[in-house]
């Protein structure tokens, strides 16, 4: 059983109010295999930031696309880049090439990632093939932990 399904059975075992929408939101996850390409890091910068650095060597900027909808960040390539379909994408080749060796990996991929509700997505930075996408949570005032005085 995965992840999801586990969070699921819990959700529906005990007395939870309001995940109405992580129900739905969760939902289309709960059949998906796990992603291992392309190779990716999430690590935490500070308690309220967080980096996903994906591994793009030989991928163009301009054909990575990143959206966020509703809450769920995706990380794409189509895996046809510029001069592709020739097999001509080499960037430092101003004539066609014929490759001897073709290791670097360019095939189609699209990442998932599901943002709390405080996530906001800061920037995208593409340097020395990794694409880095900086997060930050911004928890309101009123989310914050505090104490309650008993009168």
């Amino acid at each position: 059983m995965n992840d999801v399904n586990l969070l699921l059975n819990v959700l529906n075992r005990v007395n939870a109010l309001g995940f109405d929408r992580t129900f739905k939101t969760l939902t289309p996850f709960v059949n998906e295999k796990k992603v291992s390409y392309p190779p990716h890091d999430i690590y935490k910068v500070s308690q309220s930031e967080t980096v996903i650095e994906v591994a793009v060597a030989g991928i163009n900027k301009k054909d990575i696309e990143i959206h966020l909808n509703d809450q769920i960040l995706s990380i794409s390539y189509s895996g046809k880049g510029a001069g592709d379909e020739e097999g001509n994408d080499c960037q430092d080749a101003d004539l066609p090439v014929t490759y001897i060796h073709r290791g670097i990996s360019r095939k189609a991929f699209d990442l998932k990632f599901m943002l709390s509700d405080h996530m906001e997505v800061q920037e995208a930075q593409l340097d020395e093939g990794v694409l880095r996408v900086r997060l930050k949570e911004l928890i309101p005032e009123e989310k914050m932990p505090r104490v309650i005085t008993i009168n």
